[in-house]
C-alpha cells in the first residue's frame, strides 16, 4: 500500500456552478464502485492548487489507509490509485481533504469492496 499512482486525466473546463469551491462535491468519486478487483481509484476537480489528503476508513470508523498528492494539476480531473488487495468486503467511508493557501475544503465518499 505504499505505492500511488497518480494520474492526470486530461483538461476539462471548469464546472459552471464551482466558482470559489476548492474541491466540488460532484467531482469527488471512487470507481469503479463497488470495487470487486484489486484496484480502485479516487478521482478529483480541484477550483485551484491545493494538497489533497485522503483518509480510508472503515465502517467501524477506524483508520485503515492514507495517501496523499502535494502538487495535483487544477483545473483538471486528477486521481489517485487505491490498492484493495488486503480489504475484506465491506463499506468504506474516503475522506477527501484538499487544502490551498487560503482555504481548506472536506469531502466524504462511500466506496463498498465485493468479493
Amino acid at each position: 500500500k505504499d505505492q500511488r499512482t497518480e494520474i492526470e486525466i486530461g483538461a476539462q473546463e471548469a464546472p459552471q456552478n464551482t466558482s470559489g469551491i476548492l474541491l466540488p462535491p460532484e467531482l469527488v468519486y471512487c470507481y469503479p464502485n463497488p470495487i470487486r478487483g484489486a484496484n480502485a481509484r479516487v478521482r478529483f476537480f480541484l477550483g485551484k492548487s491545493a494538497r489533497i489528503e485522503i483518509t480510508i476508513l472503515n465502517a467501524l470508523g477506524e483508520i485503515v489507509d492514507r495517501m496523499s498528492l502535494d502538487n495535483p494539476t487544477p483545473l483538471i480531473d486528477n486521481e489517485l490509485a487505491w490498492d484493495t488487495t488486503d480489504y475484506a468486503s465491506g463499506l468504506y467511508i474516503c475522506r477527501v481533504e484538499a487544502r490551498s493557501q487560503s482555504q481548506t475544503e472536506v469531502r466524504f465518499i462511500k466506496a463498498a469492496i465485493i468479493r
